[in-house]
């Protein structure tokens, strides 16, 4: 499966083989990206954070709708989002689909529905590949059949791939962010509003402040999955990812930091961070993602401008 987790260099891709990293790898080139060992929580151009499909797997038939999250471009002007879809033959991964000419449909807009194919006589279960393509220019059609990975002829664009699964039972919900706490050591506790930036007058100094996400209590599921011909019970993983486009986050990403378990359900899931923020006065953005470790994803973006005196 590929999914998006927003914690590596640009596109973090699990899938065992090498093929479609060498596409990915051409993608990102043509795509005018290049290694950067800036932290990865650090958003200094327009990328594509995460995407969220509800739900994050289904039957055949179910509608999935997938809306990714987007940083602001930088040099402005809303960008142009194609979505490309595509069901892998099996052994298949989503870049041999489109390279063998097997893109299903195409289409524009800020999120995509779609949907699930139905499963053959001995399927279990299987993917559909979308390639998400946001060109803050003027798109063009790559042609993948020979090579041509290009899609935008313009200053900023990034691209993203994720895979949503067909099941023949319901197999997962997505984590879902419950609140925000943010504090800073000069301030005390800061209020983050959703629908408009908050003001932080820091003083001379905001001095170090810090994050605390909560999920809700069904945020973590149990599954299983088989393994060696025997049922195995695990446990979902869940995580933060933090991004902003300004300071410095202590992690990019952050695990559990405490729980109230109550009869094996976490009554209470919290995640917490530091972040450090800059010495001066800045508007910053940040966008907070949680993922479930299969597939499963929310997130949140809020805005604050931090106003600090000078000497």
């Amino acid at each position: 499966m590929i999914y998006i987790t927003g914690v590596t260099s640009r596109l973090f891709v699990r899938r065992e083989g090498t093929y479609l990293a060498a596409a990915v790898l051409a993608l990102l080139a043509a795509a005018g990206c290049t290694p950067s060992f800036k932290s990865q929580s650090y958003v200094d151009k327009f990328r594509i954070l995460a995407i969220k499909a509800d739900p994050p797997a289904g039957l055949p038939g179910d509608e999935v709708t997938l809306t990714p999250l987007l940083s602001e471009p930088r040099l402005g002007g809303l960008p142009i989002l194609i979505w490309m879809t595509c069901s892998p033959l099996p052994g298949q991964s989503g870049m041999q689909c489109l390279e063998g000419g097997g893109a299903g449909d195409v289409s524009f807009g800020e999120t995509l529905t779609l949907t699930l194919p139905e499963l053959g006589p001995d399927e279990e279960e299987k993917t559909v590949d979308v390639i998400l393509m946001a060109c803050a220019g003027v798109p063009r059609m790559p042609d993948f059949e020979k090579g041509d990975y290009a899609f935008c002829d313009g200053p900023e664009s990034d691209l993203a791939l994720r895979s949503v699964t067909v099941t023949r039972e319901p197999s997962n919900l997505p984590p879902v962010i419950e609140a925000l706490l943010f504090t800073c050591e000069t301030t005390g506790d800061i209020e983050l509003p959703e629908a408009q930036p908050a003001e932080v007058a820091c003083g001379t100094d905001c001095g170090l402040c810090s994050f605390t996400v909560t999920l809700t209590p069904d945020s973590v599921e149990f599954y299983e999955i088989v393994r060696f011909d025997e049922i195995k019970q695990l446990r979902e993983n869940t995580f933060i990812s933090w991004f902003a486009t300004g300071g410095e986050f202590e992690d990019a990403r952050t695990y559990e930091s405490h729980y109230t378990d109550l009869d094996g359900t976490r009554e209470e899931l919290t995640y917490d961070v530091t972040w450090e923020p800059p010495a001066e006065t800045v508007d910053v953005t940040f966008y907070i993602v949680a993922y479930d470790g299969r597939a499963g994803v929310d997130f949140w973006t809020r805005e604050a401008r931090f106003a600090v005196e000078g000497p």
